[in-house]
């Protein structure tokens, strides 16, 4: 009966008479309920949660709701349930749906937020609902939602954002005002591929935590505005492609942001092609280390001022201005490149840039520079000869298209460096398109590369207007030169030889050459470097053959017989053929040691095995390990497992500690000793933080914590009540580090200890106390007042996770009701008196947690 007169009180349909007269009933029962009780906001549709798949769990008093499996177009989801009497509180789940991944071609799950291909497009949170730790794509991929409201919902403690509405691709409206964001440490693709949303206010949003902007704005490209000026992006490290594909964004003001911790700016702004300003002379770009793509098909600016840019640890500047083709104006030359690796792309499609001033770049770590300039069609002058290409491997396309240039200086190009897989010709491709008048060639063109002309197999030389030969090509080209095909052709350079001391060794070239003309070859010797050159005096020879083309194959060899001879010496071969002539790469003899693979120090527990390997590059190599017990003063053979191979094994000891070992190996002749190595042995178990005693009141938890290092530790703590008699406990963690214990009456005074076990040692902690506290510091005091006056009962209490609840006793204390006055369920209760209440008692259960504390009886008179 009491429970449909509650729910007809909370619809609101009954009247005053009929109200009083349940009233009278209700209290006749023995249990009185107040009309203050009823929550006007509380859901008014118990059951709703049965639209959508749902997991109870009666001990957690949670529901999980999963897919909705409704037909309603718009729903709420409640924060609170009452089933029962029992309020359970709401767990948004996920639900699984199976996709093709487009790599494999494999069909694989992934979880995707619950109104996923739902009927669901309105979608209300309740202000009742507290948002988890964790909320990471909470929202995920709902693809049929339009509209989403948060009723002042509870988001502080969430610390994941990311992806939390990622891939709602028809979201047009969503209300953020109530977030609290201050905790949040990640917003990762926060909005990622919001793709239909035209307005999002984040204005409120607390940022001072967060470290990931990581795609945060990714493909919202109908936004046109966002307004961040109290962004703090002190904290953040990630902005890789935050504003990426915002090709909606016709302004954005980004000139509050802190970026000093920022380490990726990778594509930040790429693709936003409608922005035609951006002001970024407040940002700190000290520890950027990626600027891949950065403004990357930004087609609609005209000018960046990028003057402050500190770029000295960027690496990667690939694509940076890529596509921007309408930019007029910009100032790289202060760009400290000193570490940049990738320069790909760099200017592609720069197509309005008249100049660009690149001559202060510092390009000793470049190893890409492709397409770097292509397609800059306005440019009418570019200095690069300056440019350092030691370690670059690939220019392909690199001034393609720029045919507005009509001399380039590209002497200083060392070009030795380009791999065969990126096109080891300087040839059509670099400079296709171009109208170059002069050509300043790079010095080491004779090495079989070729200038715009020619197949890729070809070798060209420059024959001037009295027939004379040029192997390396004038530093000044004009249209009429005129490039003859070489009749050598060198088809590999000889290796760069690495020898293990005392060996013999010899070098090698691959060469074709005309079959009508006389060959000769000779070897040359360098020991300053390469910069004088000797003829050498080892034996060589030649290993002719006539090829299927009429052409001659030589196989031509250098022996040396003594490599400490050949020790920092450079060696070549000049090949010459009629009046042409070649010279090979100059190439190096290294000597290795014979050791490769050093020994390393060992730490094991006492008992263990250790072992110390060292690697030799000879096959025939012996072996001796020593041992030096006076830290290296003095050394003698070992006689462990193992001492004379590469790997020696000890049974280490407690005494062993600190002892170093080393090998002797013996190639040959030669002899080498490895590095020496330290053996530590560490005991089986050590205690390094012992636990301490603990106050704590009822119903919170105490917590005993050790430290200890050793080897497969085992813990069991003990519980003693006269710290003489033990036994193992069974609080939470008994078997861990750390012990969990509630705190109650009966457990104050006991004593507690861990036994930690390790291998074959046992060891126990201190003994520590737990002393436990009543949680009510203050009792209620008896009350006396006036008829229709009210009373007051107050009690102080303390404790982590308190609770209160008033009851009353009209006989006497004998039995007790649960009161529902005002105040009921805080720890001061107010009754409006009568006449009739004149000796009734009161008292307080107060509950911390799951322990119950009861306050003192107290009376209340009514005169």
């Amino acid at each position: 009966m009491r429970k449909a007169i509650n729910k007809i009180i909370r619809k609101g349909m009954l009247f005053a008479f009929a109200y009083a007269f349940c009233m009278m009933l209700v209290m006749l029962s023995g249990n009185v309920v107040y009309a203050e009780d009823v929550n006007d906001s509380e859901n008014t549709d118990p059951e709703w949660y049965k639209d959508y798949e749902h997991d109870i769990d009666y001990e957690a008093k949670t529901i999980t709701i999963n897919k909705y499996i409704g037909t309603d177009t718009e729903t709420t989801v409640y924060g609170k349930t009452v089933i029962d009497g029992v309020e359970y509180a709401t767990v948004i789940g996920k639900q699984k749906i199976e996709f093709q991944d487009p790599m494999s071609m494999e069909w694989k799950q992934m979880d995707v937020g619950i109104w996923n291909d739902t009927t669901i497009k309105k979608l209300t949170i309740s202000s009742d609902f507290m948002f988890p730790n964790d909320s990471s794509k909470m929202f995920f991929y709902n693809k049929s939602l339009e509209e989403l409201y948060f009723d002042n919902v509870d988001t502080g403690n969430v610390t994941d954002m990311r992806e939390m509405f990622a891939e709602c691709i028809n979201l047009t409206k969503i209300d953020l005002k109530c977030f609290d964001t201050s905790n949040v440490t990640c917003m990762s693709k926060m909005f990622s591929d919001c793709n239909s949303l035209e307005s999002l206010d984040v204005s409120d949003f607390n940022t001072s935590n967060v470290t990931d902007m990581n795609g945060m704005f990714y493909w919202c490209g109908k936004l046109k505005y966002l307004e961040l000026s109290n962004f703090d992006t002190v904290n953040v490290t990630n902005m890789n492609r935050m504003f990426m594909n915002c090709n909606g964004l016709q302004s954005l003001d980004v000139s509050s942001f802190n970026t000093s911790n920022v380490i990726d700016m990778k594509n930040m702004f790429c693709c936003c092609g409608r922005l035609d300003s951006l002001d970024l002379s407040n940002f700190d770009t000290g520890n950027v280390i990626s600027m891949e793509g950065m403004f990357d098909y930004c087609s609609g600016l005209e000018s960046l001022d990028l003057s402050s840019f500190d770029t000295s640890n960027v690496t990667d500047m690939c694509m940076m201005f890529g596509g921007c083709n309408s930019l007029t104006d910009i100032d790289v030359s202060s760009f400290n490149t000193s570490n940049v690796t990738n320069m790909s792309g760099m200017f592609y499609g720069c197509n309005s840039l008249t100049d660009i001033d690149v001559s202060s770049f510092n390009t000793i770590n470049v190893v890409r520079m492709s397409q770097m300039f292509r397609d800059c069609r306005s440019l009418e002058c570019l200095d690069v000869s300056g440019f350092n290409t030691k370690k670059v491997f690939d220019i392909s396309e690199m001034f393609c298209g720029c045919n507005n240039i009509k001399i380039l200086d590209l002497s200083n190009f060392d070009l030795s460096g380009l791999n065969p897989a990126y096109d080891n010709y300087f040839n059509q491709d670099v400079l296709s398109g171009t109208n170059l008048e002069v050509l300043y060639a790079p010095v080491n063109i004779d090495k079989g590369i070729t200038i715009g002309i020619g197949s890729s197999d070809e070798y060209l030389v420059y024959y001037d207007e009295e027939d004379n030969y040029y192997s390396v090509l004038p530093r000044e080209l004009d249209k009429s030169i005129k490039l003859t095909r070489l009749t050598i052709k060198v088809n590999s350079q000889p290796d760069e030889v690495k020898v293990i001391k005392g060996s013999k060794t010899k070098f090698v070239v691959d060469v074709i050459s005309g079959i009508n003309d006389e060959f000769k070859y000779q070897w040359y010797v360098s020991s300053d470097g390469g910069n004088t050159w000797a003829k050498s005096g080892a034996v060589a020879n030649d290993t002719p053959s006539y090829t299927e083309t009429s052409a001659i194959s030589h196989i031509i060899t250098l022996n040396i017989s003594t490599v400490e001879i050949a020790r920092d010496k450079k060696y070549k071969c000049i090949l010459k053929c009629g009046k042409v002539t070649v010279e090979t790469d100059p190439i190096t003899l290294t000597i290795l040691p014979a050791i490769s693979v050093q020994p390393s120090s060992k730490i094991v527990f006492e008992n263990d095995k250790a072992s110390f390997t060292v690697k030799s590059r000879s096959s025939a190599a012996t072996y001796q390990w020593q041992v030096s017990k006076d830290n290296g003063e003095s050394w003698i053979n070992s006689g462990s497992e193992g001492n004379k191979t590469a790997s020696l094994a000890i049974v280490a000891k407690a005494g062993y500690s600190g002892w170093k070992f080393r090998c002797k190996v013996t190639n040959g002749t030669w002899e080498e000793y490895s590095s020496a190595v330290t053996l530590t042995v560490k005991p089986l178990v050590s205690i390094t933080t012992q636990p301490k005693s603990k106050s704590a009141y009822y119903g919170n938890t105490a917590e005993f914590i050790v430290k200890a290092t050793g080897k497969n530790l085992k813990y069991q703590w003990q519980v003693s009540k006269d710290g003489i008699n033990w036994a193992a406990s069974k609080a939470i963690g008994y078997n861990t580090t750390t012990l969990s214990v509630p705190a109650t009456a009966a457990l104050n005074g006991r004593y507690f200890r861990c036994k930690i076990t390790g291998g074959s040692k046992t060891v126990y902690t201190d003994v520590v106390k737990l002393t436990t506290k009543s949680n009510i510091t203050s009792q209620p005091k008896a009350k006396s007042v006036n008829a229709g006056g009210k009373a007051t009962f107050s009690v102080k209490a303390v404790g982590s996770n308190l609770s209160y609840q008033w009851q009353v006793s009209k006989d006497g204390g004998k039995t007790w009701v649960n009161s529902s006055s005002t105040g009921c369920k805080t720890a001061s209760i107010t009754i409006t008196t009568k006449k009739n209440y004149s000796g009734w008692m009161y008292r307080c259960v107060v509950k911390n947690g799951t322990v119950k504390t009861i306050s003192s009886a107290v009376k209340l008179t009514v005169k």
